[in-house]
């Protein structure tokens, strides 16, 4: 059976090059190549849901404002370079290709269970469902949009495996998402014996594992024999890679 292709999904959209969770980054990433896109939604106080990672401004422009606090008139008129503003999530999935996947990543800081009504209602607008994938490092947020028949991804990150791997295992066989979204870093970290084995469990389980943030060459050809997709900030190069491993 021919192996199905790495997905290559563009975090932030082209952040290394352009204003990270921007149409402009999500449009450079997906003319670059991309096969989609992975993207930030938070919550204002206001109920308005917006494509970014950071609720202060502080990192992004250098503006110590928190953006649950700001009016809608205020946040648009940031500038994150280039004139880009902040993305209104009903925009955003107005003007994405709908052949194009979309890895919406909940941020637990704003984002909460009730929430999942009126998300899913606004991802109806877009019809298809088969290039959405919803994520979040709280699990608890996924099983609506499973049962509503969207594909969902697991955020792992450190604080999950300080909880130990056995509790990991646990979480993926009560939630039962599509995609395990793993961090490369885990790599770094762990002996490389031990994040192969948990690789290995996790392939047992029937999970697919999508890898970030994966920038690097030796990082593709550690991963992408166990990799479904992986998420990037340079897109272009790891389409070069890709197609020089063949997969």
């Amino acid at each position: 059976m021919k192996r199905r292709k790495i997905f290559i999904l563009a975090h932030r959209g082209y952040s290394s090059k352009y204003p990270e969770n921007t149409f402009l980054s999500f449009k450079k990433a997906l003319d670059a190549g991309a096969d989609g896109i992975e993207c930030d939604i938070q919550k204002t106080d206001e109920g308005l849901f917006l494509v970014t990672h950071d609720i202060n401004m502080n990192r992004l422009v250098g503006l110590d404002k928190d953006i649950r606090k700001m009016s809608i008139e205020d946040i648009r008129g940031i500038d994150f370079g280039s004139g880009e503003s902040v993305p209104d999530f009903d925009v955003f999935l107005e003007v994405m290709p709908l052949d194009k996947i979309i890895n919406i990543e909940l941020k637990d800081e704003t984002v909460t269970p009730e929430d999942a009504p009126e998300i899913i209602n606004r991802l109806k607008r877009i019809g298809s469902k088969e290039h959405v994938i919803i994520s979040s490092f709280r699990h608890d947020l996924l099983p609506a949009y499973r049962d509503a028949g969207y594909m969902t991804g697991m955020l792992i990150g450190r604080k999950n495996f300080e909880k130990g791997v056995i509790r990991t295992l646990f979480d993926i066989r009560k939630y039962r998402p599509d995609f395990l979204n793993m961090p490369v870093a885990m790599f770094h970290h762990l002996p490389r014996f031990v994040s192969k084995g948990l690789v290995f469990l996790f392939r047992v389980m029937k999970v697919q594992i999508i890898f970030w943030t994966l920038n690097r060459e030796d990082e593709y050809k550690l991963l992408s024999p166990c990799a479904a997709g992986i998420i990037t900030d340079n897109v272009e190069d790891m389409i070069k890679i890709r197609r020089k491993y063949r997969n």
